[in-house]
């Protein structure tokens, strides 16, 4: 199964549940998983020390940190019986708004803690393992010492048998160069062995920080084969487990873990349960103004302008910008059972997009990923799985056109040869070879773009 987890919701949704309730009501129905970050409670504890002109101290992040079970609380509260909560450390959203200073030891020795309590929640599904995030002036040994410092404290709660720690716990593989592999494999010789269940790749935040990569979907593909190898060399590979995806930014991304996992899932015949989080989809429309809206008919992504200039502008069918993205969003609202409909995307009084319409958008672009791209496209590699063994660089273009409409062939391209070669990595793992995962990474100079081989 796939599931895609909108980040921030849980924040919007709040906002939206005080200011308009009737949408609320609506759309929470909707929603079954929650995620909610560490992170995003602390990071507003920054502007609101400057707002006071004081420097935040450590005293002050630790301080906020003792008060996340208040928010936790407050969180589960809101969620409806059946609802499910999935938490993840923030250390990305922290390292990047300036607590970079204060994460390396104050953050693992109260997150883990915290952390266990929490997963005695029965609302609570899945917790993720907190790596250290990388400066661009880092060195080798400090990011070591520091990731090796989070490390000691999670293997301790690892190798405690019938932890529900342990059953919610999703390890993360996730760095941003070739020198870092080495310590990840070391990571995975000492957990892989304890066989959890729950694993979590890093795409979006390895890629952002990373200086060699630019392309989330090495970054994914890598951490996989990485566990994949490990488990065939220590005889864990077992049946069914879940892996999730963080940071998914685009729907080709998506579309690369459908066919990665959907081949992996054929040749082992075992079956993964995989859910996805990322906010991309959502930010455009909040911060650059584009509406990710999918057709149906055509089974295509269009990025729809939804700045005030351009909304009365015409688009791919002769309908205005707004016209569309007013049908997909009430036509969503229509599917799922609510009365609500909106007639505008644009508050000319306050000039902005309403916050009702913001949540609601959320819940539109997860139904687009949970449903129609599942519906639409699941059935088609699935299908074609002779295809996928031939290596059919036609067949992978003819999905990715769909999904990637506004990129060059030569993005596409990249896409293919990316896929490709992961697919041949599944094959050569899986027959017991020895495969040299550190020429993932390689540099083009032209493209200034690092690729699988």
């Amino acid at each position: 199964t796939y599931k895609f987890i909108p980040s921030g919701v849980s924040s919007l949704l709040s906002v939206c549940s005080k200011r308009h309730p009737d949408v609320y009501e609506s759309i929470k129905r909707y929603f079954d998983i929650y995620l909610i970050s560490f992170g995003s409670e602390i990071v507003p504890l920054r502007q609101f020390m400057e707002d006071k002109n004081r420097k935040l101290t450590r005293e002050d992040f630790i301080k906020a940190l003792d008060k996340i079970d208040e928010k936790f609380e407050e969180h589960t509260n809101k969620l409806d019986e059946n609802s499910k909560l999935y938490i993840d450390s923030g250390g990305y959203q922290l390292s990047f708004k300036g607590f970079l200073d204060f994460i390396y030891r104050e953050f693992p020795v109260r997150y883990y803690p915290a952390i266990e309590k929490m997963t005695e929640h029965p609302k609570v599904d899945t917790v993720f393992y907190l790596d250290i995030p990388e400066s661009r002036d880092d060195t080798y040994k400090t990011f070591r010492e520091d990731n090796m410092f989070s490390f000691n404290i999670y293997i301790d709660y690892l190798r405690k048998k019938q932890n529900p720690f342990n059953n919610k716990m999703a390890f993360i593989i996730q760095f941003n160069s070739p020198e870092r592999l080495d310590l990840w494999f070391e990571f995975l010789d000492n957990v892989v062995p304890h066989k959890p269940t729950k694993y979590a790749v890093g795409g979006l935040v390895a890629s952002r920080a990373s200086l060699y990569i630019r392309h989330p979907v090495v970054h994914w593909s890598t951490g996989l084969l990485m566990l994949l190898s490990k488990m065939v060399e220590h005889n864990t590979l077992y049946g069914d487990f879940h892996l999730h995806l963080l940071g998914v930014t685009t729907t080709y991304y998506l579309i690369s873990s459908f066919i990665i996992i959907e081949y992996l899932s054929h040749k082992t015949g075992f079956k993964y349960d995989i859910t996805y989080d990322g906010t991309s989809v959502v930010s455009k429309f909040v911060r650059g103004r584009k509406f990710v809206g999918y057709d149906k008919k055509k089974k295509t992504i269009h990025e729809i302008s939804a700045m005030s200039r351009d909304l009365k502008k015409k688009n791919y069918d002769g309908r205005t910008n707004e016209e569309i993205i007013l049908q997909l969003i009430n036509e969503f609202l229509e599917d799922i059972g609510s009365n609500i409909r909106f007639n505008e995307v644009y508050d000319k009084e306050r000039d902005t997009i309403p916050n009702s319409l913001i949540s609601t958008t959320i819940a539109y672009e997860s139904y687009v990923l949970n449903n129609l791209l599942q519906r639409d496209y699941l059935p088609i590699i699935r299908s074609n799985m002779d295809k996928l063994e031939k290596r059919s660089t036609s067949f992978l273009i003819s999905i990715y056109e769909k999904t990637v409409e506004n990129e060059s062939r030569e993005t596409i391209a990249r896409l293919v040869k990316q896929t490709v070669n992961t697919l041949d990595y599944i094959d050569r793992i899986l027959a017991n070879e020895k495969v040299d995962l550190y020429h993932i990474f390689y540099r083009n100079d032209k493209l200034d773009k690092l690729c699988l081989r």
